[in-house]
């Protein structure tokens, strides 16, 4: 914990010997270590991965003190980025994160010699980001279309090829 308060005051610019803000930096830490692991990222206090350590000051700096806005918000949309690249990575995924995956089927139409069309289903196995519930609109619409979702499987946009299914 040392290590990141140290890293996390340099950041903040906040002399290393002052310890009046302490407190409430050790409880932002607290707080990004556990909404990394949250996301299924491999995340603790003594970590010495420097994009988890990236992650962690970009989360206390999105939440210390009264800093000005812009910069909360651009530390803010930092750390969201940093935890979608940490969540596509096998490497600072928790154990029981990896291997965790979700299959896409597309369609792809092929023609044959005298024009008429085949539909042929193509699949693609890809990592799952984030689960999450699904929201009331979300689940009424779906329902209306004869399904009952019960999860909304977050992915990249990277691995999406405008797949319907």
């Amino acid at each position: 914990m040392e290590n990141l308060l140290t890293l996390t005051k340099q950041c903040l610019s906040i002399v290393n010997t002052s310890t009046l803000k302490d407190e409430e930096i050790k409880m932002w830490i607290q707080a990004a270590i556990a909404d990394l692991k949250r996301q299924g990222i491999n995340a603790s206090e003594d970590t010495t991965k420097s994009l988890i350590q990236s992650a962690i000051v970009m989360f206390v700096k999105g939440n210390f003190g009264n800093v000005d806005i812009k910069e909360k918000e651009l530390a803010q949309k930092t750390y969201s980025l940093l935890c979608a690249n940490l969540g596509l990575s096998q490497d600072y995924l928790e154990e029981k994160m990896r291997d965790v995956s979700c299959k896409l089927i597309g369609e792809t139409f092929e023609s044959n010699e005298i024009g008429v069309q085949t539909v042929y289903k193509t699949y693609s196995e890809i990592p799952i980001i984030k689960v999450e519930d699904v929201y009331a609109n979300e689940y009424y619409e779906a329902n209306q279309a004869g399904y009952q979702p019960t999860l909304r499987l977050r992915i990249s946009n990277l691995n999406y090829n405008n797949e319907k299914e």
